[in-house]
């Protein structure tokens, strides 16, 4: 684990039954085990539904992972999320710091979209 990195506390809270399945517990174990194997403590604090359009069309639907920092040098909040690049496929994951300009899971994926445009080419 790097440095800046030890002693966070990474808080995770993960909610599953019959109606939502348990898909999304299996997948915040999974990230906290990960978290823990790094030395560091896991906590999550919630999941929001994200839908991003863009000209129309939808680019982006699914749920972004809230957690909360503690200790983190620039940050005290963290948005996180995944998606198959093909059915049955590889995932792609990512994370993004809270800041003035990110403030929400909305603006966390548009900040993503942007970036990913700039390193592939527009959407």
């Amino acid at each position: 684990m790097p440095d800046e990195l030890r002693g966070l506390v990474l808080v995770i809270r993960a909610d599953a039954g019959m109606s939502i399945g348990s898909g999304h517990l299996m997948r915040c174990l999974a990230l906290a085990q990960g978290w823990k194997d790094h030395g560091g403590k896991a906590v999550f604090q919630r999941v929001e539904p994200v839908k991003e359009t863009f000209q129309g069309a939808t680019v982006w639907d699914g749920q972004v992972h809230v957690f909360e920092l503690r200790g983190h040098p620039s940050a005290q909040t963290a948005y996180a999320w995944s998606f198959e690049l093909e059915p049955g496929g590889k995932r792609k994951f990512y994370a993004v710091l809270h800041t003035p300009a990110v403030d929400s899971p909305v603006k966390a994926v548009r900040a993503a979209i942007v970036a990913d445009s700039k390193k592939h080419g527009p959407i």
